[in-house]
């Protein structure tokens, strides 16, 4: 398509948009609303797609650190090197080496005691010592059966 320009010169439509200003603050408010043509990008995938599994999730396909904990103390034969207190309100590691040896791996991409208990602190667990010297973890939002609540729980 040719249109002819107000200098009486022809041009296509490509060089006639390049060539034409945008119009001032005063003109537009009087000018008509222009056409403008929508497009629809493609979705990258569907919205009820599960999540993919990143390289770097450790292996707790989308969950965070509280409900992989949760899964952890849930899980049958792990009470010998980690468990919930009596209250269900905290928890403790019982064998530091049975549960970095057997445990870990099975949860998360290392053995290392070091990674886990940085994971801990930077998810707000505040450590509770008794007069013997036992150590506990808890977290006002870290409750036995409750794995609802750790949806209020943030990393630092």
């Amino acid at each position: 398509n040719y249109n002819m320009s107000s200098d009486g010169s022809i041009n296509s439509e490509s060089t006639l948009a390049s060539s034409v200003r945008p119009p001032s603050a005063d003109a537009q408010k009087n000018t008509p609303p222009t056409r403008t043509r929508s497009v629809e990008l493609p979705l990258q995938h569907a919205p009820t797609d599960p999540p993919k599994k990143s390289k770097n999730d450790g292996g707790w396909k989308g969950r965070t650190f509280p409900y992989v904990l949760h899964e952890i103390l849930a899980s049958p034969g792990v009470g010998t090197s980690i468990s919930w207190l009596p209250d269900g309100k905290a928890w403790t590691i019982n064998n530091v080496h049975e549960f970095v040896e057997k445990v870990c791996p099975v949860f998360f991409r290392h053995s290392n005691q070091r990674s886990f208990m940085q994971n801990v602190r930077n998810w707000g667990f505040r450590e509770l010592v008794d007069e013997g010297g036992n150590v506990a973890y808890y977290h006002e939002y870290f409750v036995r059966g409750q794995e609802d609540l750790c949806q209020h729980m943030f990393n630092k």
